[in-house]
C-alpha cells in the first residue's frame, strides 16, 4: 500500500524552506528520496500559521488569484518548481455545504484510483480522510474499460495530522472516504511532461475491473476533432501522428480518425491492416472497434 511514514520531528519550518529542500534533495521519480523528505514534510505541517498567511497573500491579489491552478476549488497551489509543485487539498465532510452542493465525486470520494506519479502527502488539519488501500501490477494492465485486474486489498488507514504518506506511481490504489469533519492535507506532487502519456485508472472494486482512464491527454481528443473538421492536409498529418507518436492512446485515436474518413465499408479492413499482433492497448482497442463495425 502507500507507505505510511510517522517521522518524529517537532521542528517547524516555512513553506519556502521546504520547497528549497525539495528542489535540492528530492528526485520525484526516486521513492527513497521522497521517503527521506518525510521529516521535512512533518516540520512543514508543524507550522500552524503558514497556510493562513498563504491564503491571505492570495486574497490580496484576488484579480490574479491562483493563476497557475489547473485544479478546482478543492486545491490551493502553494508553489511550483521545474519538477514538482506544492498544493493544499481541502477535504469536506458529508455534513459540509460544499460536499452537499457538489457531491462526493467532486472530491474524488468513493472513486478508487491509482496515480501515474509519485507524491508525498501529510495530514495538516482535521481528522483526515480515510482510504481503503489496494495494490496492483500496472504493467499487466492493457487499460481497456471492463478489463479484469488483480487488485490486492491491503488495509484501511486515515491521514491524520502529522502523518506522512508516500503514494507510489502505478502501484497504489486508494478508495477515499470523507473525513468526520473538514480536513486539509499538504502534497508534494511530481510535475512532468511525461504524465499525460502514462495511463492512470479508475477502478470498479466490486468487479475488479478497469472503469476508465482518468489522466488528461489532449492528443486523442485532437485526433478525433481532426477527423470531423479536418481539411485536405488532415489525412497526411494524422498518418504522420499514427506512425511517429509513442503514446498508445494518441496513436489509437489517430488510426481510428483516419478510418473514419473512409467509407464505412472500408473501415474494418483499414483498421485490420494496422494490427501488429501484440496484446497491447493499441491492438486491443482496434480489435474492439473492428468488432463493433462488423456487428
Amino acid at each position: 500500500m502507500a507507505i505510511e511514514l510517522l517521522p518524529q520531528n517537532e521542528n517547524a519550518i516555512e513553506l519556502e524552506e521546504f520547497i528549497e529542500y525539495a528542489e535540492e534533495h528530492v528526485d520525484m521519480k526516486d521513492q527513497d528520496t521522497l521517503a527521506a523528505a518525510a521529516p521535512m514534510m512533518k516540520a512543514l505541517s508543524n507550522n500552524r500559521t503558514f497556510l493562513a498567511t498563504k491564503i491571505n497573500s492570495e486574497l490580496e491579489k484576488i484579480a490574479n488569484f491562483q493563476e497557475d491552478n489547473l485544479y478546482g476549488a478543492q486545491v490551493l497551489m502553494l508553489g511550483r518548481r521545474k519538477r514538482f509543485f506544492m498544493r493544499a487539498c481541502f477535504w469536506p465532510s458529508e455534513s459540509d455545504k460544499s460536499y452537499q452542493q457538489s457531491g462526493p465525486e467532486a472530491f474524488f470520494y468513493y472513486l478508487p484510483h491509482d496515480h501515474n506519479f509519485n507524491f508525498l502527502s501529510v495530514g495538516y488539519f482535521g481528522p483526515g480522510y480515510e482510504s481503503e488501500y489496494y495494490e496492483y501490477d500496472h504493467d499487466k494492465v492493457i487499460g481497456l474499460p471492463g478489463e479484469k485486474v488483480d487488485l490486492k486489498y491491503i488495509k484501511t488507514s486515515r491521514l491524520h495530522e502529522g502523518k506522512v504518506m508516500l503514494y507510489r506511481a502505478k502501484k497504489d490504489i486508494h478508495y477515499q472516504i470523507p473525513p468526520k469533519s473538514f480536513s486539509i492535507s499538504l502534497n508534494l506532487m511530481e510535475d512532468s511532461v511525461d504524465l499525460p502519456r502514462i495511463n492512470q485508472y479508475r477502478f470498479d472494486l466490486q468487479s475488479s475491473t478497469v472503469n476508465r482512464m482518468i489522466n488528461r491527454n489532449s492528443g486523442p481528443v485532437l485526433a478525433s476533432i481532426a477527423a470531423e473538421v479536418g481539411n485536405e492536409n488532415t489525412i497526411q498529418l494524422l498518418t504522420d501522428v499514427a506512425e511517429r507518436v509513442t503514446c498508445p492512446r494518441t496513436k489509437t485515436a489517430a488510426v481510428k480518425a483516419l478510418s473514419s474518413r473512409l467509407p464505412i465499408t472500408q473501415q474494418a479492413t483499414f483498421l485490420s491492416s494496422k494490427l501488429t499482433g501484440k496484446s497491447d492497448f493499441f491492438n486491443e482497442s482496434l480489435k474492439q472497434h473492428i468488432q463493433r463495425l462488423e456487428a
